[in-house]
């Protein structure tokens, strides 16, 4: 537990030591009047080491700087605090000079018409999202230019930078906002696929031909094994009763039975080609068949569908 509070002591001691060098830092740029650079030395001051000396001091720089809202504004703090404190002669001094800056302050007012009050609209100042109650309402700001952004969920947003000037009141009305054109999807076209543009019938017609051809090869190749076989015994060099042929009459047996195989190989192709084609032919789609092809588009792209009905 010491040792916790003496890390924490020897933190905010390292800060306070921070905090004085940021803030004669900042007293020296004051005095040179170099408010560009005092300020911001002596915020980065107050962060580390509050005290209502830097506090005044950053209330001074902010006025010699022209920033007369945020003069206001830390005068009246110091002006509170000390009054807290018991500090009077601090808390009249800070009190009076922000009461001399009244005269001079900024004010802005952010108009919003009743025809833009659309359904999530959202009210931006300088990239800072402004609360709807602060609409309407005179504000005090440092003087310069303040850009407005105005969004609303299926609207175009819109942007409008606004000069306030010192002890003026300006009004910033904004202007409504345009809807976002809806894009409609093209409904789906039908396309007519009849039989002329199948591959089914085609190709069916095709592997028949093709059986029919080869049925009619086999069929001839038979007849000539057939007919060789025959003639082998009708030229005598095959003898019917027993069989026995010459070397001639055993070579031309031979050729007969090898047509005879050919025949056979042709006949089973063709009548599995001729079957096969017919099968193809008669169950491609008819002229009743429809498709439909349509493009949908979706984010980043297109997709496309296809359908069919019978």
């Amino acid at each position: 537990m010491s040792l916790t509070m003496a890390d924490a002591h020897a933190q905010d001691a390292s800060a306070q030591a921070e905090g004085r060098a940021l803030f004669d830092e900042g007293v020296k740029l004051l005095a040179a009047k170099d408010y560009a650079r005092a300020c911001p030395k002596l915020e980065a001051s107050l962060k580390r080491y509050s005290g209502l000396g830097t506090r005044g001091k950053l209330a001074e720089c902010y006025e010699k700087a022209g920033r007369t809202a945020s003069a206001w504004a830390t005068y009246k703090e110091v002006a509170a605090l000390a009054s807290k404190a018991g500090d009077a002669t601090r808390a009249e001094v800070a009190a009076s000079r922000a009461a001399a800056l009244e005269g001079s302050l900024a004010k802005l007012v952010i108009a919003l018409p009743p025809a833009n009050d659309a359904k999530g609209l959202v009210v931006k100042k300088d990239g800072e999202t402004v609360e709807r109650a602060v609409l309407g309402t005179a504000v005090s700001l440092d003087p310069g230019e303040v850009v407005l952004e105005v969004s609303a969920p299926g609207r175009k947003p819109r942007s409008v930078t606004v000069t306030i000037e010192p002890g003026k009141t300006t009004t910033a009305e904004i202007p409504a906002l345009e809807g976002i054109p809806v894009v409609e999807e093209p409904r789906p076209l039908p396309v007519v696929v009849d039989e002329g543009n199948t591959w089914q019938r085609p190709l069916g017609l095709g592997i028949a031909g093709a059986g029919v051809v080869s049925l009619v090869v086999g069929s001839v190749l038979g007849l000539s094994a057939r007919s060789a076989y025959e003639g082998a015994f009708d030229s005598g060099a095959c003898e019917r009763a027993t069989k026995l042929c010459s070397q001639a009459g055993q070579s031309q047996i031979d050729g007969a039975r090898g047509k005879a195989t050919l025949s056979t190989v042709f006949v089973i192709a063709g009548a599995a080609l001729a079957g096969g084609g017919a099968v193809l032919y008669f169950t491609a789609p008819s002229r009743k068949d429809r498709a439909s092809v349509g493009v949908t588009p979706i984010a980043g792209g297109a997709s496309v569908s296809v359908s069919a009905a019978f």
